[in-house]
């Protein structure tokens, strides 16, 4: 299982003022995406969490709807583009691996 994170350090913009994304690649059909608010002053403390799995319809809206909640929409475009390519990264890899 790989995984990919980033962090975004937002601040006032951010509910918490991180933003983390993680893009957990559990099985070769779907990923997990997991978005969290992290608090400036204490990262170890989650004030706000989502998650979704891939292989579900609506996955994107949730995620996306969640980072809404969390940021501004500019910050939340920004955090689901990066999303976006790693779950593409990760089904390209996984199709070449099948196909091979």
């Amino acid at each position: 299982m790989s995984s990919k994170v980033k962090q975004w350090k937002i601040g006032e913009y951010a509910v918490g003022g991180i933003i983390e994304a993680r893009v957990h690649n559990e099985d070769p059909t779907y990923q997990v995406v997991e978005v969290k608010a992290r608090d400036w002053n204490d990262p170890d403390r989650i004030v706000l969490a989502d998650w979704a799995e891939t292989d579900h319809v609506k996955w994107y809206n949730s995620i996306r709807t969640t980072l809404n909640e969390m940021t501004s929409v500019y910050h939340a475009d920004q955090i689901m583009e990066w999303i976006a390519k790693e779950v593409t990264k990760f089904q390209t890899i996984n199709k070449t691996k099948q196909s091979i």
